[in-house]
């Protein structure tokens, strides 16, 4: 098996790494229902589905700012980025609301840490200039991707909830790394390939996704949520992506295509 190993971060996740905890420059609005509503379990999941109904519309009113992007006039591009920054601030107030309501109950695990994704997920503010721009316009695109893997699971988790089902946590862990979660547990479209020994290091081997953009997308969206609320940080070279746990080096990750698997990306932890 051929593989071709090759980094695919570069400006795009450099670019994404810099929104993480944006929604804290946002101007933050009432949520739609207070803190001291006194829900019943029934109740509770019904809000949580109302607000991420709502998140839904604006979604797709935001998808609509970015309509033919590309050929706008740079004054235009702005306003169209000045509006999505009105949608993704209202946005927000409804992912502030559902984290309340997650802390309810300890099965809504799942849909808190989804929650927490989009929310971390949602770009600065940014000035009139044509860098800005096209930095927001990449950003959006991670924002875009970020809904499209978070409400897969959401809606998975809602349906079996409002069924009466019992959810368990679906978020795993790696033995080697507590802090970091296994990528197919918490991005949609990432699958487990395999995991092996080679030389001393551990590899586990992950599919990122079908199309090339998609599976830089997924990527990109994993290397994010690494430095979420973790406390880790990330540090990269045209080879890698390496993860430190204060000043050690603790994981590192590299992605590429390969002939039987496609487009891939193995995480790496010493023996």
């Amino acid at each position: 098996m051929k593989k071709k190993i090759q980094i695919m971060v570069c400006a795009l996740v450099l670019l994404s790494l810099s929104a993480c905890d944006s929604s804290t420059n946002n101007e933050k609005k009432e949520p739609p229902v207070t803190e001291q509503s006194i829900s019943t379990e029934g109740t509770i999941i019904l809000e949580i589905t109302s607000a991420f109904d709502s998140v839904q519309n604006i979604g797709t009113v935001l998808f609509d700012c970015f309509e033919g992007f590309d050929s706008l006039e740079s004054n235009e591009k702005f306003n169209r980025i000045m509006e999505a920054e009105a949608y993704t601030t209202e946005m927000a107030t409804y992912y502030d609301f559902i984290l309340i309501k997650c802390k309810e109950s300890a099965e809504y695990a799942n849909i808190e840490y989804q929650t927490r994704l989009l929310k971390n997920m949602i770009p600065q503010p940014i000035e009139n200039s044509s860098q800005a721009i096209n930095n927001a316009a990449v950003l959006y695109q991670m924002y875009f991707k970020q809904m499209s893997s978070s409400f897969s699971y959401l809606s998975e988790d809602i349906g079996h909830i409002s069924e009466g089902k019992a959810l368990r946590n679906r978020i795993r862990y790696y033995e080697n790394m507590p802090k970091m979660a296994m990528p197919d547990t918490i991005i949609y479209d990432i699958s487990y390939v395999e995991n092996k020994i080679e030389d001393g290091v551990i590899k586990y081997t992950y599919n990122s996704g079908a199309d090339a953009t998609d599976a830089q997308l997924n990527y990109n969206l994993y290397l994010i949520a690494l430095g979420m609320d973790t406390g880790l940080t990330l540090q990269f070279d045209g080879a890698a992506a390496y993860v430190f746990d204060d000043d050690t080096m603790v994981s590192a990750l590299m992605a590429g295509t390969d002939t039987e698997i496609g487009n891939f990306f193995m995480v790496t932890f010493p023996e």
